[in-house]
C-alpha cells in the first residue's frame, strides 16, 4: 500500500517548475500572438468614408414579424471590400431594400395616400439598386431571390460611400453616394477610379 503511494509521488510533476522555465523560455524568445507586427500600428478595419471597390458577394431576402403581428420582409444586397490594397479589404457592406411579396393590388389601393408614397419609394430604391447593376429596372416582375442572385452576384462597382455611426448601435449608418460599374472604368489607381465621385 505504502509502496503503490510511493511510486504515485515519484510520477508527480514539479508544474512550478515547469512553468518558471515555460516562462524563461518565452522571454528568450520573446514570443508575441502576433508575431514581430507591431499591434500598435495596426488600426481597426471598419469601413470609414471613402470610394472602395466592391464586388457584390450575395442577395437573400428575410422576413421578421413585427410587435404589432405583421410581417416586414427585405432584399439584402451583401457587398465586400475586394480591393487587394485597401485595409478594409473583405469588409462587408449590406443594403437592405423593403420588399412587399403578398402585396396585391386590391391591399395597395386600399392603403392610405402616406402608405402608398411609402411602396412606390421602396419600389424606386430597390429599381435604382437594379439599374445600378447594370439590369433593366422594368424587369423587376421578372426576378425572384434566386434569378437575381444568378444574374448579379459578382457585379464589381466603384462605390463613394459616406460612414455615419449611430448612437446606441454598433453598426454605423452607410450612404452610397455614388454608384459606377467596374467595367465601365477603364484606369484604376490604388484602388480608386479616375472617376470624378
Amino acid at each position: 500500500m505504502s509502496k503503490s503511494s510511493t511510486s504515485g509521488d515519484q510520477d508527480k510533476i514539479d508544474f512550478s517548475k515547469l512553468l518558471t522555465e515555460n516562462k524563461s523560455e518565452r522571454s528568450k524568445r520573446k514570443m508575441s500572438f502576433f508575431g514581430d507586427i507591431d499591434t500598435d500600428e495596426v488600426s481597426g478595419t471598419e469601413l470609414v468614408t471613402g470610394t472602395y471597390l466592391f464586388t457584390l458577394t450575395d442577395i437573400n431576402d428575410y422576413t421578421k414579424e413585427q410587435p404589432n403581428g405583421e410581417k416586414k420582409s427585405w432584399l439584402i444586397f451583401t457587398w465586400a471590400v475586394t480591393d487587394d490594397d485597401s485595409d478594409q479589404f473583405g469588409e462587408e457592406m449590406k443594403r437592405w431594400f423593403t420588399i412587399y411579396p403578398n402585396l396585391t393590388n386590391e391591399e395597395f389601393s386600399s392603403l392610405t395616400g402616406a402608405e402608398k408614397l411609402q411602396v412606390k419609394k421602396h419600389i424606386t430604391y430597390l429599381k435604382n439598386q437594379l439599374k445600378d447593376i447594370g439590369i433593366d429596372p422594368d424587369r423587376l416582375q421578372d426576378f425572384d431571390t434566386d434569378m437575381l442572385k444568378e444574374k448579379a452576384v459578382g457585379t464589381e462597382a466603384y462605390i463613394d460611400i459616406i460612414v455615419t455611426p449611430q448612437e446606441n448601435r454598433d453598426q454605423p449608418f452607410i450612404k452610397t453616394k455614388k454608384f459606377v460599374l467596374k467595367n465601365s472604368v477603364d484606369t484604376v489607381t490604388n484602388g480608386t477610379s479616375d472617376i470624378d465621385f
